[in-house]
């Protein structure tokens, strides 16, 4: 499956797992942005995915996280060394699509979960595809339209002139 139009942004302060997490993505085939910051993150709102560590050098992920839901709307994962289950359940309500520890990081399973984002991704960019083509052609049907009204108009016009020359053409000659 073809993932080169998605671009997951990894933010994540720890440079092991960072690169880690981005060889994972571009060995499935993603574009990839990585940030050891929040600040950095705020930077690439535009990504698809983001994999984002909660706890980072320039402070506590929350304020990326707003602004990603916010903004984007796409789809997020949320890692940390520790989540209480109360913190899974806000990332959760909050629109987290999944959280897990660093300590049961495990590959297989952040592959599985970035795949499935992406599929999610895409049947999103195909439907506001359609939704452009739909748009663009409802322009074209409503310009159609007015112009046809157009035509109407001044046909409706000029049959009017028509009919009033065939009833009063002669008169009218007389007045010349």
């Amino acid at each position: 499956m073809p993932f080169s139009d998605i671009t997951v942004l990894i933010v994540e302060d720890d440079n092991t797992l960072a690169q880690m997490w981005d060889r994972i993505c571009t060995e499935i085939g993603f574009k990839t942005i990585t940030s050891p910051t929040i600040k950095g993150g705020l930077e690439h709102l535009d990504a698809d995915i983001m994999l984002c560590d909660m706890v980072l050098a320039d402070g506590k992920a929350e304020i990326l996280i707003d602004r990603w839901v916010e903004e984007n709307g796409g789809p997020f994962v949320c890692v940390s060394g520790v989540l209480s289950s109360d913190q899974i359940r806000n990332l959760i309500l909050q629109g987290a699509f999944n959280s897990f520890s660093k300590l049961d990081f495990d590959s297989e399973m952040l592959r599985t979960l970035v795949v499935r984002y992406a599929r999610w991704v895409m049947v999103v960019k195909s439907l506001d595809g359609l939704r452009d083509e739909m748009r663009a052609q409802t322009a074209k049907f409503t310009l159609h339209l007015k112009i046809m009204w157009g035509v109407i108009g001044a046909l409706s016009v000029l049959l009017g002139l028509a009919e009033l020359w065939e009833a009063l053409g002669p008169a009218i000659l007389l007045l010349f």
